[in-house]
């Protein structure tokens, strides 16, 4: 009988979480930024493996620096989500945001989620 009230704790939770997630992302434009496309690549695929099963409706892109400027003049995102490659471009990318996304949210993954691709991490928090 206690495991199927821990079972039924973690899939409430687990719901919850969803959620949440689904609050935040539902009907949302997502753009990656990354330094140069290479790892990102991987990512991209996990987050869109990620997003489909939780059944949210994401827009997803991606940027590469060099691109970055074409990709937010063409587009407005919602969400922006920095990989950890481009926090030394921190200057650059700020001028960027301000002139044409500066009512956009601004997320960093960090080094460590990014390294093991934890994507449900980064979309929870």
């Amino acid at each position: 009988m206690k495991i199927i009230r821990l079972l039924d704790k973690r899939t409430s939770a687990k719901n919850s979480i969803t959620k949440c997630i689904r609050k935040e992302f539902m009907n949302k434009s997502l753009l990656v930024i990354c330094e140069t496309g290479i790892t990102a690549s991987s990512f991209l695929y996990k987050l869109a493996q990620e997003i489909e099963s939780e059944k949210l409706n994401v827009d997803i892109d991606y940027a590469a620096l060099p691109s970055l400027e074409e990709k937010l003049s063409k587009k407005e995102y919602d969400i922006l989500l920095f990989t950890p490659q481009v926090h030394r471009y921190k200057e650059t990318i700020g001028k960027l945001i301000q002139k044409y996304a500066k009512h956009t949210q601004v997320k960093t993954i960090s080094d460590q989620d990014f390294q093991y691709m934890n994507v449900p991490h980064i979309l929870h928090e």
